[in-house]
This record gives C-alpha cells, sequence and structure tokens, in this order.
C-alpha cells in the first residue's frame, strides 16, 4: 500500500511543479553577444529608451512558441516586424521599401501576447515625490536585474495604478527581501517593511501583477483596433451575435478583453458558421492568431457568442488512487 501512496505523491509534485516562465532575450551585439536584457513573454515595452535600450539591440534569443513584434518607434508605432525564432545578427534583417537593417532600430517591443491596457501602470522615479527620471512599466513586466537597465538602486518614488501591485526585491532575479506597493509612494525612504533600511535606492528587481476585483461581473470588450485602441463595445455576458453587420460590427475586430473565465468564439460567417476560434483571455492583436486559417483572424469575424459558465459547486475531491 505505501508504494501506491509514493507514486500518488510523486504524481502530485510533477503536477503542482511551475512551468518555466518563456522569455527572450535582447543583445546589444550579433551572435548574443555583450549586454544582455531579459524579458518575460506576455508583456509590451512601448519606450525601450527609458531602459537605456532604444536602438541598441543588434540580436534576440526567443524561446520556443514565442512570438516578438518589434517597432522602429516608440509605443508600436512606425515600421514593425515579427520573428517567430531568434535572430543572431539584426543586420540581416531588410524588411522595409529602404532596405533598412533592423540593427540597433528597435524603440518598443511586444513579447507574446500580452494581457491587459498597453498603457503604463506602475511608474518609477528616481527623485522623491514623482520628480527626475521616470521608468514606465505595463501589466506583467518584470526586469531580473535592473543593473541591465541603469535603474539599479536608483528608484525613490513609485507610482500604482489601481487594480495592479509591483514587489520590489533588494537583489537581483527577483531575490532577497521584498515588499509588495498596492499604492502610490512618493518616497521610499519613508518605507522600512521587510529591511533594516529604507527601500529608498535599494530596488534591484521587480514584478508587475495585475490585481482581480473580488467578485467582478464578467466581461468582455471589442475593439476595432489592436492594442485595444479605436471604436470600443461592450458585449453582455453570456449572449450570442448571430450576424454582427447589424451592429456595425462585421469583420472590425481587432483586439478583446476578455475576463476570467469566459470565453469568446468567433466565426467566419454569419449564424455560426464557417471556421472558428476560441479565445479565453485577453488578446492584444488578432493580427497574431492564425488559428484554422493560412490569414490572421484580424477583421475577419462575421459572428459570435460570449460564453461564461456557472461555477462547479462540487468542492470534493477524488482519493489519491483515482487522481
Amino acid at each position: 500500500m505505501w508504494r501506491r501512496w509514493y507514486v500518488c505523491l510523486l504524481l502530485l509534485a510533477g503536477w503542482v511543479t511551475a512551468a518555466p516562465t518563456q522569455q527572450i532575450y535582447l543583445y546589444e551585439h550579433p551572435e548574443y553577444q555583450g549586454n544582455r536584457l531579459v524579458l518575460d513573454a506576455n508583456t509590451y515595452w512601448y519606450d525601450l529608451a527609458q531602459l537605456h535600450w532604444n536602438d541598441t539591440i543588434s540580436s534576440i534569443q526567443i524561446d520556443p512558441g514565442v512570438d516578438v513584434t518589434v517597432y522602429a518607434d516608440p509605443r508600436f508605432e512606425g515600421h514593425s516586424i515579427t520573428f517567430h525564432e531568434s535572430v543572431p545578427d539584426l543586420r540581416w534583417i531588410r524588411d522595409d521599401p529602404a532596405n533598412t537593417s533592423w540593427d540597433n532600430r528597435i524603440s518598443s517591443l511586444t513579447v507574446g501576447q500580452p494581457d491587459g491596457t498597453p498603457e503604463a501602470v506602475v511608474i518609477f522615479y528616481d527623485a522623491a515625490y514623482y520628480r527626475g527620471e521616470s521608468l514606465a512599466v505595463g501589466d506583467g513586466a518584470t526586469l531580473y536585474d535592473l543593473a541591465q537597465t541603469g535603474w539599479n538602486d536608483r528608484i525613490s518614488a513609485v507610482r500604482v495604478a489601481e487594480g495592479y501591485e509591483v514587489t520590489l526585491y533588494e537583489d537581483a532575479q527577483l531575490g532577497g527581501p521584498s515588499i509588495t506597493l498596492r499604492h502610490d509612494a512618493p518616497n521610499l525612504r519613508y518605507i522600512r517593511e521587510n529591511t533594516a533600511s529604507t527601500w529608498n535606492d535599494r530596488v534591484s528587481s521587480f514584478r508587475v501583477r495585475r490585481i482581480a476585483p473580488p467578485d467582478a461581473p464578467p466581461s468582455v470588450r471589442i475593439y476595432e483596433h489592436a492594442y485595444y485602441q479605436g471604436d470600443a463595445l461592450e458585449l453582455d455576458v453570456p449572449s450570442a451575435l448571430a450576424d454582427l453587420s447589424q451592429i456595425g460590427w462585421n469583420q472590425r475586430i481587432s483586439s478583446l478583453k476578455i475576463s476570467p473565465g469566459t470565453t469568446v468564439i468567433l466565426y467566419e460567417f454569419p449564424n455560426f458558421k464557417g471556421r472558428r476560434v476560441e479565445l479565453t483571455a485577453n488578446t492584444i492583436d488578432l493580427t497574431k492568431v492564425f488559428k484554422d486559417r493560412p490569414q490572421s483572424w484580424n477583421d475577419f469575424a462575421a459572428s459570435l457568442r460570449v460564453i461564461h459558465p456557472q461555477p462547479d459547486l462540487k468542492t470534493d475531491s477524488p482519493p489519491p488512487h483515482q487522481l
């Protein structure tokens, strides 16, 4: 009997092991040489100048399954290109009419399919009371070593948007003493929690997370442009729209905000016919969704369903030998 329980415990231990975070690695020189900046998947960085990495990138290592879209200008503007695999030398990537390479040209980028708003939700300042140089980051942003960006031991004030939190770490790689802020901190000199000294000029890494509001009602919002821009429409949950042309949204959807636990099914034709794609999380850019068709789902859906299942009231877990 003990052997059966031992095997079950091993299986359970394997199931709860967290999957490794997918990442990309930016390098200042070709062939993955020189200074390196590590960024997690599903994040966006709309002004690399704030990280001291503007027009600095010469090669990119990309974990399998991650797409990276880079832009020539800040805030996801200007010419862009999407990479699906590592690029050892950006000097050889030339895809615009001017035949300009992408070496030392990238000013903003998105990694994977970021969740949440593309706006800044946390802003760091190098002087108290929100003065001096600033670093604005978005939902899910993580920097493992601020020494890579010129911000190590420089943060003196923090603004935190409602619904978000930022965890500050004394050491690189999210190590050492830490503190989590869910509100503005105009002067870190007065915050001493979890450290013998103050938190002023003491932060070496950080992580930003969205806080789920308690008992928030399910919601879905569709947008006519990527990055939640342009006209928007709030949808009922649940709902079924058999013909989007009747409300002026036929082949117009480019991004969606979808609350946790809700599913949106997009259909190729009216009356829920043709090819379909199911979306269960915020989708910032449908040009990157290609399921069941050679082109993307951007400006393609003609009907849709919004599904939000009732909660399962069962709370009993099966015995270990049935897992």
